[in-house]
């Protein structure tokens, strides 16, 4: 996760950098001032939405890739890779698994002493288990 957010990072800062360089080239030509502002904020925006397709590229990338696994092959990962949990529990509901068996799981997050392993029990509580105490 931490090379995807840096991926998004590197993606929105060269869209700003693409705006100065569109601004710098509006005023260039045009010789206003004003070139530069604009220029800057629209590659901005071009970055930030730039920046949120990568990500969502690689979550469906594996969303895909647990669709075509096996039920006893994701419940392996899901004790394994914690940041992936909520992406696994999801896959699993969605092929019939009873969601209160994961109770005991999600509980184990949230006790966790990882600030990342809490923060998925937490989603995974917000969603699939809304009666559970904070």
């Amino acid at each position: 996760m931490k090379a995807m957010t840096i991926l998004y990072r590197v993606s929105q800062v060269l869209g700003a950098l693409v705006g100065v360089g569109l601004g710098l080239v509006i005023l260039a030509f045009a010789s206003v001032w004003a070139g530069i502002p604009i220029g800057i904020s629209l590659g901005v925006s071009v970055g930030f939405l730039f920046g949120l397709v990568p990500p969502e590229l690689v979550r469906h990338g594996i969303k895909l890739s647990l669709r075509w696994s096996q039920t006893a092959r994701l419940k392996e990962r899901l004790h394994r890779e914690h940041g992936l949990a909520p992406l696994i529990i999801e896959e699993l509901v969605s092929r019939g698994e009873p969601i209160e068996h994961l109770r005991d799981y999600v509980e184990s997050l949230l006790r966790s002493n990882s600030f990342i392993r809490r923060g998925c029990g937490k989603m995974i509580r917000r969603k699939w288990f809304p009666d559970m105490k904070p």
